[in-house]
């Protein structure tokens, strides 16, 4: 996607939706991107048997609409081809065309964030999947030594600020996990993960942390 078409939906989006003022551009390109990957994994391959396609998450329908399946909004143009094989005719159904509407997906899916009791963006989906805070000044080398073994997308915030005031920052955002250092986690190579979501932490290690990040 080009640079200029990225800008263009990104007025579009925070015309759609304020919430997308707090993010740069660069967030919003990852998030279209990762959307759209999202949404085509769970679409049927390109060449289907007609009872195959039937038995996916796409309903029966007509040939070309626009239709809602697993949560999103997609249009596929579908057309059908007899084939005769081994004198018997098979009918297949082929995929010509998805259109995926960008825009709206994601307007839904922040709708959605929006109208929790505690908003946090799908970890699949957040251009900032985890920040690290450090209970104390003294630990901040070592909260950007664990990010640095950690494979995901991690901020790690080293102001002067006292931990409190972090914390409440963060619940002013739409980051999904908070991930805490402090000296028993130094001592142990770990990290204590703070689900924001459903106000659930776990301690982990970092192969630990790193599969969670991963699985998501």
């Amino acid at each position: 996607m080009s640079s200029h078409r990225i800008e263009v939906e990104c007025v579009r989006l925070k015309e759609k939706c304020s919430v997308f003022e707090e993010f740069s551009t660069d967030d919003i390109r990852f998030m279209i991107e990762t959307l759209k990957k999202h949404i085509l994994q769970k679409l049927p391959p390109e060449s289907l048997t007609c009872s195959q396609y039937y038995q996916t998450e796409v309903y029966k329908t007509q040939t070309t609409c626009p239709m809602v399946f697993t949560n999103y909004i997609v249009s596929i143009d579908v057309s059908f081809l007899y084939l005769i094989e081994d004198l018997s005719i098979k009918l297949f159904s082929i995929v010509r065309k998805i259109n995926i509407d960008i825009e709206s997906n994601l307007c839904l899916i922040l709708d959605e964030v929006l109208s929790q009791p505690t908003p946090v963006l799908p970890i699949w989906l957040a251009p900032i999947q985890l920040i690290i805070i450090p209970t104390s000044p003294e630990l901040k080398k070592d909260a950007v030594e664990i990010s640095k073994k950690l494979r995901g997308r991690i901020r790690v915030d080293s102001s002067n600020e006292k931990f409190s005031k972090k914390l409440r920052k963060v619940a002013n955002s739409l980051i999904p996990i908070i991930g805490i250092i402090s000296e028993r986690d130094k001592l142990n190579n770990t990290i204590t993960l703070k689900f924001r979501k459903n106000n659930s932490q776990k301690t982990l290690t970092i192969e630990e942390a790193n599969r969670l990040l991963n699985q998501e």
